[in-house]
């Protein structure tokens, strides 16, 4: 007779997946863990950090900041002086009137429209336009030059002919009609 071993039935043995959590993953057991880690190291890293804050370290020895090296002053500039030429009347009616003949010429008479030194229109002896005086800037002298009827006369007392040029040097004087009337010309630092 044969004999029948028996055999026993496979028992159903559960299966090990090696989660410590049944159902969770042990990679995102891992994950978490280390995110839980990282929130951990930074919250003490924090900790210190204003632990320290607190404390105030020994102040460092100051040292003098050495101050800029400023140099003198300049000293002050001159005004820059430059010369002009002036027609000046010393005596008469016009006393202490001048006029800059540098840059035009300068008329003298009773005309105030055509003079820029012009007399009182009740001035006799003056004419509307009496004489004309400019300045050479190449030679440096002054060329006067007489239009009237009464006369133009240089400090000599030499009267000067009508139409006629006459050159003057600075300090150089003439007078209109009398001695009373007298110009000087000159050339000014200013």
């Amino acid at each position: 007779a044969a004999t029948v071993a028996a055999t026993a039935a496979p028992t159903a043995v559960p299966a090990v997946s090696g989660s410590l959590i049944p159902g969770v993953s042990n990679t995102i057991l891992i994950v978490a863990g280390l995110l839980i880690l990282l929130v951990l190291i930074i919250i003490i890293v924090l900790v210190i950090a204003m632990s320290k804050k607190g404390k105030s370290a020994p102040a460092p020895m100051q040292q003098p900041v050495p101050q800029p090296v400023q140099a003198p002053p300049p000293p002050p500039q001159q005004p820059q002086k430059h010369t002009t030429a002036i027609v000046r009347a010393l005596s008469g009616p016009l006393a202490g009137r001048e006029v800059d003949a540098a840059s035009s010429t300068v008329t003298i008479g009773r005309d105030a429209r055509l003079c820029q030194l012009s007399y009182p229109q009740n001035v006799s002896g003056i004419s509307r336009r009496h004489c004309v005086v400019r300045f050479d800037g190449a030679t440096g002298t002054f060329v006067l030059e007489d239009s009237s009827t009464n006369g133009t006369f240089l400090a000599s007392g030499e009267r000067l002919q009508q139409g006629k040029q006459y050159f003057l040097h600075s300090g150089d004087r003439f007078y209109l009609d009398d001695p009373n009337n007298v110009f000087e010309v000159k050339l000014e630092e200013r």
